[in-house]
């Protein structure tokens, strides 16, 4: 990394600290993730630098996703025939479904 990469880096990782997203530690860890800088050029022409943490190689070890949430459009579809909404349902639509009164 270059002098101006590392900076961005460091500006950022102690943003995130200040802010208590994140927080240094003392023990070994045993894995890490590469960090590098992507720099986009502003309309008034100056530079800005942002920090990417490549997590691709946790991604393929991570299991997917077991019980995905359902779609809007699934959750909606349901809405419009159900008689009866309580905020029950509404706080745990990916848990329940909604019963339809055409089903009875």
């Amino acid at each position: 990394m270059n002098v101006e990469d590392r900076d961005v880096v460091r500006k950022t990782v102690n943003k995130l600290h200040a802010d208590g997203k994140v927080d240094k530690t003392r023990f070994q860890v045993s894995f890490s993730f590469f960090v590098f800088v992507v720099w986009t050029t502003m309309p008034d022409g100056t530079r800005k630098g942002k920090m990417v943490v490549d997590v691709r190689v946790l991604n393929r070890i991570v299991l997917p996703y077991v019980y995905p949430m359902k779609s809007q459009d699934d959750i909606m579809a349901k809405l419009a025939y159900a008689r009866y909404i309580t905020i029950l349902d509404a706080v745990a639509f990916h848990h329940q479904w909604l019963v339809d009164p055409r089903d009875r």
